[in-house]
Parts: C-alpha cells; sequence; structure tokens
C-alpha cells in the first residue's frame, strides 16, 4: 500500500525514492501488487501539482494508475474507531 509521502520522496528524488523505484520496478515485473487509497491518490496529485504543476501532475497520474490498485475510502472505514 503506497501513500502520498512515498510518491512524493519519489518524485523529489529524497533518500526514500530508490525504495520507491524499486517497489515500482518489482511491481512492473509482476512480483508484487501495489495499491493505493483514494484519499492518497488525491492528495499525491495536489503534491505534484504543487512541485510541479497541473500537466506534470495529469502525466504522474496517469504513469501511475496502472501499476495500482485503487481502494475506496468511504466515510464509514475513514472515521471507524480503531478499537
Amino acid at each position: 500500500m503506497l501513500d502520498t509521502w512515498v510518491v512524493a520522496a519519489w518524485l523529489k528524488n529524497q533518500p526514500a525514492a530508490a525504495a520507491t523505484r524499486d517497489l515500482l520496478w518489482r511491481n512492473r515485473r509482476g512480483e508484487i501488487s501495489l495499491a493505493m487509497n483514494v484519499v492518497h491518490w488525491g492528495e499525491t496529485f495536489y503534491v505534484a501539482a504543487q512541485y510541479r504543476g497541473l500537466q506534470y501532475a495529469a502525466r504522474l497520474l496517469d504513469f501511475l494508475r496502472p501499476q495500482l490498485a485503487l481502494i475506496p475510502a468511504p466515510e464509514e472505514l475513514v472515521f471507524r474507531p480503531l478499537s
């Protein structure tokens, strides 16, 4: 399960970028399956748009979409108590 931070680190070539590249590569080879919930999907678009603009953010999502299972985040799940 990817979150926004992991993708942002990859975009900005921060120290975690290598691990993210490895996950994406392993996913493309069929070794693992990646997923992201729609809340992080939206945040990823927002972060990428702030970092490099709307067109870049749209291209990023176009690149990532075929590689990820998007998990819905219904309100009852988001606000479910942890207990």
